[in-house]
């Protein structure tokens, strides 16, 4: 068996799991949606009672059905987020079948930076960019940046030791392949804005208006 449809096998069992995951998650979601509504209507028919007059059994219904539902929509926004993620592993996984059958049309981000100039000397006739590239074929980063900076370094030589140093890392992220995923899938819940890193580094790198503004933070805390 090739190392292509090995990692086909590999990603098609992570697939196959995150969907179990996914669905025994959603099915949890679906009943306790159903338990908080009958505690919303209950809510409702214990406040209704005590505004027309149901006193103290009335409003302490009110409250205890309150104490219950709290906990319930927390419980059910947190099932909601992890049914959610295991949604977007599951894609992941999918984008990485994708990678190692090379179905370039499949389910595949696009670079979301611009290629390099034209001319350069390997770029395109080594297939390092463009639709059915090197860099489509390894590329799993979550930002414009990331994006950008690992074309740069597929077309831009290092020095030795650079290399060397790289080798490390790549070892070890080799093998984390639930580490790899989890930033990737992490990644897929807000669409890549070019320009959120510089802003981000504008606004670092902005004067502290609230320096030394010690009573701002008592009023935070407030």
């Amino acid at each position: 068996m090739t190392d292509s449809s090995n990692a086909t096998t590999r990603y098609q069992e992570r697939i196959d799991r995150f969907a179990r995951e996914h669905d025994e998650l959603q099915r949890r979601w679906s009943v306790l949606a159903n338990v908080r509504l009958v505690a919303f209507v209950g809510l409702a028919i214990a406040v209704w009672q005590w505004w027309a007059g149901g006193g103290w059994v009335a409003g302490g219904s009110a409250l205890a059905i309150v104490a219950v539902l709290v906990p319930l929509v927390l419980w059910h926004r947190r099932l909601r987020r992890e049914r959610d993620r295991f949604a977007r592993l599951k894609r992941v996984s999918e984008r990485g079948r994708h990678r190692a059958a090379l179905a370039w049309d499949a389910d595949l981000p696009e670079v979301p930076v611009p290629g390099p100039v034209p001319g350069h000397p390997f770029a395109r006739d080594l297939n390092v960019v463009g639709h059915e590239s090197l860099l489509r074929r390894i590329g799993t980063p979550v930002s414009v940046a990331g994006w950008r900076t690992l074309q740069d370094w597929l077309l831009a030589p290092a020095p030795v030791e650079v290399i060397q140093a790289r080798q490390p890392a790549v070892r070890e992220l080799a093998d984390g392949i639930d580490l790899r995923q989890e930033v990737e899938q992490a990644g897929l819940e807000r669409e890549l804005d070019p320009d959120a890193i510089e802003q981000l580094l504008a606004w670092a790198e902005a004067r502290r208006v609230l320096l030394g503004r010690r009573w701002l933070v008592p009023l935070a805390w407030a």
